[in-house]
């Protein structure tokens, strides 16, 4: 659970760097690197929002074997990847 809790709190940390990032190629561009940077933090949302519904499901079971939310989580991770290869 510790172990759990740590990871949360990395990953929301680092929604603040990323999104001040992904706003600073908003606006120096150029305009197609500024688009694969949008598609990139779409994608990073759904993949923290799967960890998130994955941790949630976690703390209430107590386990972290939930195939359901571990397939949701690893689909989230397959559609992040072609997104971040552009970027």
């Amino acid at each position: 659970m510790e172990q759990w809790e740590a990871e949360a709190a990395e990953a929301h940390a680092a929604w603040a760097p990323f999104s001040a990032a992904v706003a600073a190629v908003a606006v120096a561009g150029p305009g197609p690197v500024a688009g694969a940077a949008e598609d990139l933090r779409r994608a990073m949302y759904a993949l923290d929002q799967a960890a998130v519904a994955w941790h949630e499901a976690a703390r209430v079971a107590g386990r972290g074997n939930l195939a359901e939310f571990d397939e949701k989580y690893m689909e989230a991770v397959a559609a992040k990847r072609e997104p971040g290869k552009v970027f």
